[in-house]
């Protein structure tokens, strides 16, 4: 397959020209992936050259390899991103950078936004996994999500008490921290 757009669904057939009977197949897709069935189906989500091996075991526990170079070479920008912190309270300022010229960042959040270098502050708590929409000259699309996760720590409930009563002046009043918050406060 030459310079299509990801994602590419590809079909491989395993054909041995072998006298001998095959029992087990394992697939390398060149991508991390890999598969044990004789006719896969594989879903290349990325763009780059690819190699693609096959190793097929017979009844008498010969093996056989294939290897072929660059087999599946998929069109669409090769780019990565990254962002600092990963930890941080709502409305706090998180840098996001990339090195492409036509891209879409999508917080997770229902938020997009596009530029090289872009901060955004994430309202509310939770784990986000930012995605990068990457687009080449060709039209290619690549999305990228990012492995590592943000995490916005909840706001704490500032709370206190007071000790109260009848006080005549010089009295000593007692405050009493009734906070809470997921993380120690």
């Amino acid at each position: 397959t030459s310079a299509a757009c990801p994602p590419l669904l590809v079909n491989f057939t395993a054909n041995a020209l072998s006298p001998h009977t095959f029992t087990a197949w394992n697939w390398d897709f060149g991508d991390g992936a890999s598969s044990t069935g004789i006719n896969p189906s594989h879903l290349y989500l990325q763009s780059g050259d690819f190699d693609v091996s096959l190793m097929g075991t017979t009844t008498a526990g010969c093996v056989a390899n294939v290897v072929e170079p660059d087999f599946i070479q998929i069109g669409g920008p090769q780019v990565d991103f990254s962002f600092t912190p990963g930890t941080a309270c709502p409305g706090e300022p998180i840098s996001f950078t990339v090195n492409v010229t036509s891209f879409t960042w999508d917080f997770q959040n229902g938020t997009l936004d596009s530029g090289a270098n872009v901060i955004y502050a994430y309202p509310d708590s939770g784990i986000y996994y930012p995605i990068l929409i990457a687009e080449d000259n060709a039209g290619c699309q690549v999305l990228i999500q990012s492995p590592d996760s943000i995490l916005i720590y909840p706001k704490p409930t500032a709370d206190f008490l007071i000790s109260a009563g009848q006080l005549c002046g010089g009295d000593t009043l007692t405050f009493t921290d009734q906070s809470t918050s997921d993380n120690q406060i």
